[in-house]
């Protein structure tokens, strides 16, 4: 049963900028996502389909004397090009959402836990099992 994921309100919403990444056997979507936490972030896998919305921030409050730029609403919806499987991993790390998906012949359907920056257990999970040393996840 494919897990239902409610629109963001596209007239407000962007649209966010990804990389999709081959490494091994392992896809790897990459999207930026400054000033972002992951309890503002919500990504789901359905099949080979993989939303990632994000939640503008609420407005700080502060009496700007200059105010240039807001962090706006952003969503993707993601076609990936091969079929994917359990586990799945995302974190949140120095702005970038890295979402590591296993390729496989039997697509998952589900929301993924996103997993904040900092030391935490499955950032090292990434980096063990994915080698991203030589992709460059900037885009460049």
């Amino acid at each position: 049963m494919a897990t239902q994921v409610p629109p963001l309100d596209t007239a407000a919403a962007g649209r966010l900028p990804v990389n999709v990444i081959a490494a091994g056997g392992r896809l790897i979507v990459v999207a930026p996502v400054p000033g972002v936490v992951p309890e503002q972030i919500r990504v789901v896998l359905d099949g080979r389909r993989l939303r990632v919305q994000v939640e503008a921030p609420p407005e700080a409050g502060h009496e700007y004397l200059l105010h240039e730029w807001t962090t706006p609403a952003l969503e993707r919806l993601v076609e990936l090009p091969a079929d994917v499987s359990w586990p799945v991993t995302a974190s949140v790390v120095n702005g970038l959402l890295t979402v590591a998906l296993a390729r496989s012949a039997e697509p998952p359907t589900g929301p993924i836990e996103i997993t904040p920056s900092g030391d935490h257990p499955a950032r090292a999970h990434l980096h063990v099992d994915v080698d991203l040393s030589a992709v460059d996840l900037r885009g460049s």
